[in-house]
């Protein structure tokens, strides 16, 4: 083994690190919205429906139950779920960045979603 000259800095390489749970689902999620953007827009309008009905807050949860229920036989994901419950924040977040009028919508517990933003 050669001995390291203590004059040049030693070189680690963190490119091998595992992702963090938050980045595996921040890239999920991604993936997932690039591949159905219409689930955003679904998601917004029926979110600003409700709100306009005179709801000042609703659960992202109960609205992707909506989509499920509704709208998901028109999705596209990689591990065969039609809208992954861990989704779900993401698009609280997003919503609420977006569309002014849904600022504060949603109810926000701390989560992956919150790491990452994309």
């Amino acid at each position: 083994m050669a001995a390291m000259n203590a004059t040049q800095p030693m070189q680690l390489d963190f490119t091998a690190l595992p992702k963090s749970k938050a980045e595996i689902e921040r890239e999920r999620f991604d993936n997932f919205h690039e591949a159905n953007p219409h689930v955003y827009k679904k998601l917004r309008d029926r979110a600003l429906e409700i709100k306009r009905a005179g709801h000042n807050y609703w659960s992202i949860n109960a609205l992707v139950g909506w989509f499920r229920c509704e709208v998901a036989t028109t999705t596209d994901s990689d591990d065969g779920l039609k809208i992954n419950d861990h989704y779900a924040p993401f698009y609280s977040r997003m919503l609420m960045a977006n569309e002014t009028e849904l600022a504060g919508f949603f109810k926000k517990r701390t989560s992956c979603a919150d790491s990452n933003q994309g």
